[in-house]
């Protein structure tokens, strides 16, 4: 299944708060909305993704890279997205998920889509009051009506902005949005050819209630999603990692004697699993190859002076695997640098790191040194930590595992 993310417009509603900067790479959680949206739609297994860009296209171009392909949109200052979504017709080549660029949300929201047989529309029954709302009137689970003016006593929810269709329909959309714009109608959103082609082919909506998510339109809209969605977002994430259980009750209980047992045995007070962070957006990805086996690592690449930034949930700890990239004159234990460990601005602590070439690590011909875990404890709350190398030494690759916490419902 395909992904189509409409990223033509400016997003001027935004006023001084964006600064010029285009909607997809306004930052929430310390991530630009472009990478949210890559993330969650390469967790749920859709691509290839292509984005329609407009206003900044070589800003957003160079920003994203290869992870989608692109379709310029050469009118977009007097074009909307319907405009925006016709030009997609050549790459289209399947059944397609399509997005606004400015829209932060759960992951869970595409997997209810997926999982939907046929065409689906995401919808908020929690929502719909507000006065720029895109309200939807849902009968019998399928889209009836759609538009901000619908009266209130046949409201059933905000329309979220994240559809899946199928290949005939979204070729019969297409085809509806071409003779609209032939029409005339070229500044119309995409909603308008939804609507119109929901009055010939079902269109099931979905009710993503009560999972976080949020447009940002206005500068109230980017402050909600900072403080409140982005935080709900990652706090209830660790949630699905453990919906196996609810189906293999069999493994799940097996484990639970084991740890038991493990644990009366004295073996073992504390049994914890970890999930590596992605922290793409903090440095440069780097292949990393042991030199038995030739087994290939992802790491991060932190220059000296430089600092990863990353955002976590709390409680639970947070543990940093490190290491020195060692020029070929470096002799071992020649000297130590030190990694600043700072949570929400504040020195959690200095964490020495010897040059001791490791036996087993490689990196280009360069050595690299024996690696150190440094392990801090992240209180309850969202919180930003902060990596900094400092010391003689010019480089360091580093990974960072957040402890996996089990579900206490």
């Amino acid at each position: 299944m395909q992904a189509l993310i409409l990223a033509a417009g400016r997003g001027s509603r935004l006023g001084s708060l964006s600064d010029g900067l285009h909607k997809c790479l306004l930052e929430v959680g310390r991530r630009p909305l472009f990478e949210h949206q890559l993330r969650a739609l390469a967790e749920a297994g859709i691509g290839p993704t292509a984005m329609v860009l407009g206003y900044s296209a070589d800003e957003v171009r160079e920003r994203v890279g290869v992870r989608a392909d692109f379709i310029l949109n050469p009118n977009w200052a007097t074009t909307n997205s319907m405009y925006s979504f016709s030009l997609a017709r050549q790459w289209i080549k399947g059944d397609v998920v399509i997005l606004n660029c400015d829209t932060v949300f759960h992951p869970e929201i595409l997997e209810r889509l997926a999982d939907t047989e046929g065409d689906a529309i995401a919808y908020d029954s929690n929502s719909g009051q507000g006065r720029e709302h895109m309200k939807v009137n849902v009968v019998s689970g399928s889209l009836s009506d759609m538009s901000k003016e619908l009266s209130p006593d046949i409201v059933s929810g905000e329309n979220v902005g994240i559809l899946k269709l199928t290949y005939e329909t979204v070729t019969a959309l297409l085809d509806k949005a071409d003779e609209l714009i032939e029409a005339g109608h070229k500044d119309k959103w995409l909603g308008s050819a939804v609507k119109e082609v929901s009055k010939e082919r079902k269109l099931g909506c979905v009710d993503i209630a009560p999972l976080p998510w949020a447009e940002i339109d206005f500068a109230e809209d980017l402050n909600r999603a900072r403080k409140e969605v982005w935080p709900a977002i990652e706090k209830s994430r660790w949630k699905t990692k453990v919906r196996w259980r609810q189906t293999r009750w069999a493994a799940g209980l097996f484990a639970f004697f084991l740890v038991a047992l493990i644990t009366a045995s004295g073996w073992m007070t504390r049994v914890q699993s970890w999930e590596v962070l992605d922290i793409t957006d903090s440095g440069r990805v780097e292949q990393v190859l042991m030199k038995s086996g030739d087994t290939a690592k992802t790491m991060w690449l932190l220059n000296k002076d430089e600092t990863v930034r990353f955002e976590t949930y709390g409680p639970r700890q947070i543990k940093i695997n490190a290491r020195l990239l060692l020029e070929a004159g470096v002799l071992k234990d020649s000297g130590n640098s030190v990694f600043e460990v700072r949570l929400d601005d504040g020195v959690v602590d200095w964490y020495k790191l010897k040059t001791k070439p490791s036996k087993n690590w490689g990196y280009d011909g360069i050595f690299v040194s024996k690696g150190r875990n440094i392990i801090i404890d992240v209180p309850e709350g969202t919180h930003n930590v902060e990596v900094e190398l400092l010391g003689a030494v010019e480089a360091a690759l580093i990974k960072v595992k957040q402890e996996d916490i089990p579900d206490k419902d």
